[in-house]
């Protein structure tokens, strides 16, 4: 990033001295303007492209991390779903079986009055 902001001030200082004695901006010469320019200037485009494949490589590599963390996701839903629903039919098993023993049991009630 910094070498960005020395190219702008490199670039925008011809303007500002022309500003200053009063010629236009768009009678700079071309070949003046490229004499001005540091050698470290002209290797902004090999950086900026190598830093561009880096940024696309690293954008790849979190979009496949994205969608694996998803499927997880969606796999880890699924069996709590899976989970749920199998305690649930347990306790309605556990519950018509109670149920059902309790209602064959013949309950015999003693008598107050017989010793």
């Amino acid at each position: 990033m910094p070498k960005f902001y020395i190219l702008i001030l490199l670039l925008a200082a011809p303007l500002y001295a022309h500003a200053e004695t009063g010629a236009m901006p768009s009678k700079i010469n071309a070949a003046a303007r490229s004499e001005t320019i540091p050698p470290q200037v002209s290797e902004l485009p090999v950086e900026s492209a190598s830093l561009s494949q880096t940024l696309q490589t690293r954008i790849n590599a979190l979009e496949k991390e994205l969608r694996v963390l998803r499927d997880m996701n969606e796999r880890l839903r699924d069996r709590s779903e899976r989970e749920w629903f199998a305690t649930g039919v347990g306790a309605i098993v556990v519950g018509l079986l109670i149920g059902l023993i309790l209602s064959k049991i013949h309950w015999r009630r003693k008598s107050w009055h017989s010793f």
